[in-house]
């Protein structure tokens, strides 16, 4: 590598490598370079300060040879490579760099990195052969458009009917479908009524967590949808531990609370007294106390609501007498 701004992306590379555990593919496609400044900005904002580095694959692939492949004499590079030790696990990495890619590297947690470098969007119009990013849908209703462009509507397979000299679509149509190509007539109809459809931002594609990919499919899933999976297999687990005996982190607690009660049950039926079966009953009483408390005033509460409902009644059985 003659040119020393390719070896410095290079050895940066290499130093992102070594000193982080998570990489982040994010696509680069229809992407500004103001947004581009603001997302490195904000790595280097935050708790967890990050890198952002874009450069070719071929040079992103020659730091990761640096790093998963041992230095061999005979090659020009040789006086670079040497100087890295490798790790096995990033060729995991190696498929992902094609087409337009850019590596975030940071220790954040990637669902709270991905809300941050993913807030800046920027609106673009559709062009044709262009894949979509997202779905486009032409609601039900009134378009304002003039009769003598039914045609496109027409073309486009769109119910439509003329309302007072206008166009309004009958009932809502798909004109653009997401992960496929933009069609010319999609682009005239987002012409004619005026829509600027797409939104483009650095997008998470994959996500290399030390030595694991994770897929935009797991990216984008709900961390609440998550916890709620996680809970229902760790009681599930829990419950075929108990029922089989088996100790472990999740029954353990559960056999130490039921053999506690077990010395609860005998202490009170022998009559033998210790320290954690009078805390038990102390707390119970107490428990009762309050329960007993609330009990009466609810029930004085309710004798006072009918004496004076029967007052109410009264009050209104004179005044019929007088009426």
């Amino acid at each position: 590598m003659v040119n020393q701004r390719k070896r410095d992306i290079v050895t940066k590379l290499c130093q992102c490598f070594t000193d982080y555990k998570q990489c982040v593919v994010v696509a680069m496609d229809n992407v500004s370079t103001n947004q581009i400044h603001k997302a490195r900005a904000l790595l280097r904002a935050g708790d967890n300060k990050g890198e952002m580095i874009i450069g070719k694959n071929t040079l992103i692939k020659k730091a990761l040879k640096f790093k998963t492949q041992k230095p061999d004499p005979a090659s020009e590079d040789y006086e670079d490579h040497k100087q890295w030790t490798q790790d096995t696990k990033l060729e995991a990495l190696l498929p992902l760099m094609r087409l337009n890619v850019g590596l975030v590297f940071s220790e954040a947690p990637y669902m709270e990195l991905r809300k941050l470098i993913e807030a800046e969007k920027i609106k673009m119009p559709a062009r044709t052969g262009v894949l979509a990013p997202c779905d486009v849908i032409i609601e039900a209703g009134p378009t304002g458009i003039e009769v003598g462009k039914i045609d496109l509507f027409h073309k486009l397979n769109i119910s439509c009917k003329t309302v007072r000299s206008a166009i309004e679509v009958v009932k809502p149509v798909q004109i653009i479908t997401r992960g496929q190509k933009v069609t010319e007539g999609a682009v005239r109809m987002c012409k004619v009524l005026a829509i600027i459809p797409f939104e483009y931002s650095l997008t998470f594609q994959q996500v290399y967590l030390d030595g694991v990919i994770l897929d935009q499919n797991i990216i984008e899933m709900d961390m609440d949808l998550v916890l709620d999976a996680f809970k229902r297999n760790a009681a599930a687990l829990t419950h075929v531990s108990l029922g089989a005996n088996i100790p472990n982190a999740l029954s353990v607690p559960h056999f130490i609370a039921t053999a506690f009660k077990s010395c609860l049950a005998i202490g009170e039926a022998s009559g033998y007294s210790f320290k954690q079966l009078e805390d038990a009953k102390n707390a119970s009483a107490n428990v009762v106390t309050v329960v007993e408390t609330c009990t009466a005033k609810e029930v004085k509460k309710e004798a006072v609501k009918e004496e004076e409902v029967e007052e109410a009644s009264e009050d209104m059985d004179m005044g019929g007498m007088f009426d």
